[in-house]
């Protein structure tokens, strides 16, 4: 679909009106709503000046207020921004100039730092504050500017449409990238209406509708709580996914991580899919759940079926204190991302073959791979070394195992060509540094218990092999 999301929302908003689109505590918002709030909110940016191409900065906590900022500009073919919402004054003052921003949609807790900035950024045509009772500059008050504007008219944005995802300034200046709003729904398509059990993608607009009303009636449609910040792209990339399928995102309550408020929100809410930015979101989550074993209080994780990380690493240990506690399936791995990968040992580049697929590994086989996305550092290399193993048949005896009146004669041997057995006769685990079998025949005499082992190929030994004979 060659076509701006916000397209995409507004058709859910006319098919699924009274569908909750986002989920914030003390508030749902229907698609009606979602559209409603940010085609009001569109209407006074387009007010002030703001149109296609122009830059509007979400200088936000999470919560509905930042989705329909996003939405708000998409709807005029304006370009939304991240900001990071720990930034100094300085950083946002130079994030801002940078992006050259025309508006500001920012949590009133923000407010001091937007005082500062605002005088000294002219491009400035618009603030919207979200919350009331912080001092701050002279910005109109977000419930008061939708109440003040109608809702602006629907009209069909393309996919040329932009927004810039900055980076976080970690390793240096932040850096704006852009997608282009087809570039960003081609690379989240597949996960997206697969989890539907869509096995064709849709290829228009009224084909999203039909999958997406055809989901909720079913009881699958994606239930998402990102628990990292909007602000980055996992979190705001993975909520705009579950919107592209008609889904409902929930937030927590804005500003630092909760783990107990997390939880008990996952529960509330039926969340199916939780967002997390590896070890440093999921390892307070994984704290909780064990406190809250050990007090009596364990969390209920039965509606959730995946959890999502991206952007840096999620330990194993992490990974199974998860699936130990929930049957979910965990994708590690970064939104637009490309895979690339190379066999025998060698180590990938860029122009290395494209993951797309499973690999089939018809013998033993070194491969690695690196993944690259925009606004990222490239990954670190990942290696496995996969040994293909021809299976060892295990032996036989000639005789069953059992009582017996007399003395009896036993052999053994196995459907393996060429396969070595090793036997003791004691009753001992036999080894390959055991007696060789080599076709002789044993005469049973007396209580005896024998196990055998084959191996016809290196590191293969076959399941040992056990006859307990009794002589009465």
């Amino acid at each position: 679909m060659d076509v701006s999301f916000g397209t995409v929302w507004e058709a859910f908003a006319r098919a699924l009106p009274d569908a909750t689109a986002i989920s914030e505590p003390g508030r749902d918002y229907s698609y009606a709503e979602f559209e409603d709030r940010s085609a009001r909110l569109a209407a006074a940016l387009a007010d002030a000046g703001v149109g296609p191409g122009d830059k509007v900065a979400c200088y936000l906590y999470n919560g509905a207020a930042y989705l329909e900022t996003v939405f708000a500009a998409f709807k005029l073919g304006a370009v939304p921004v991240n900001v990071n919402y720990r930034y100094t004054s300085e950083e946002l003052f130079a994030l801002l100039a940078d992006a050259d921003a025309a508006a500001m949609v920012f949590s009133a807790e923000l407010a001091g730092n937007v005082t500062d900035v605002a005088a000294r950024l002219p491009s400035l045509r618009l603030l919207v504050k979200v919350g009331a009772g912080a001092v701050g500059p002279d910005a109109a008050e977000l419930g008061e500017l939708l109440a003040a504007h109608a809702p602006r008219p629907a009209l069909p944005r393309p996919g040329s449409d932009e927004l810039f995802m900055y980076t976080g300034g970690t390793t240096g200046k932040p850096k704006g990238v852009i997608w282009r709003l087809s570039d960003l729904m081609h690379s989240m398509e597949v996960s997206v209406f697969q989890r539907l059990g869509v096995t064709a993608l849709p290829g228009t607009l009224d084909e999203a509708v039909r999958v997406a009303a055809t989901a909720r009636s079913a009881g699958r449609s994606p239930v998402m709580m990102p628990a990292v910040p909007l602000m980055h792209a996992t979190g705001l990339f993975n909520s705009m996914g579950a919107l592209l399928a008609g889904g409902r995102v929930v937030t927590a309550r804005p500003g630092r991580l909760d783990p107990r408020h997390v939880w008990e929100t996952v529960a509330a809410q039926r969340v199916r899919t939780l967002v997390v930015a590896g070890n440093a979101v999921c390892q307070p989550l994984v704290d909780e759940l064990f406190a809250a074993e050990r007090a009596g209080r364990p969390h209920d994780l039965s509606s959730l079926d995946s959890v999502v990380s991206s952007g840096t690493v999620l330990s194993d240990r992490l990974k199974r204190a998860l699936h130990e506690r929930a049957s979910v399936t965990i994708t590690d791995a970064t939104v637009g991302s490309t895979i690339y990968y190379a066999l025998h040992g060698v180590t990938p580049t860029t122009k290395s073959s494209v993951y797309t697929g499973a690999l089939t590994v018809p013998s033993t086989e070194t491969i690695k791979a690196i993944a690259v996305a925009p606004g990222y550092s490239p990954s670190s290399l990942a290696a496995a070394t996969y040994t293909i193993v021809e299976l060892t048949a295990t032996p036989h005896f000639s005789l069953p195992a059992g009582t017996y009146k007399s003395p009896q004669t036993v052999k053994m041997s196995d459907a393996t060509p060429h396969a070595k057995i090793y036997y003791t006769l004691d009753g001992s685990t036999p080894t390959t540094e055991s007696d060789i079998y080599v076709g002789q025949t044993f005469k049973i005499t007396k209580n005896t218990t024998i196990k055998a082992r084959a191996r016809a190929y290196p590191d293969s030994l076959s399941k040992i092999a056990t006859a307990v004979y009794t002589i009465e």
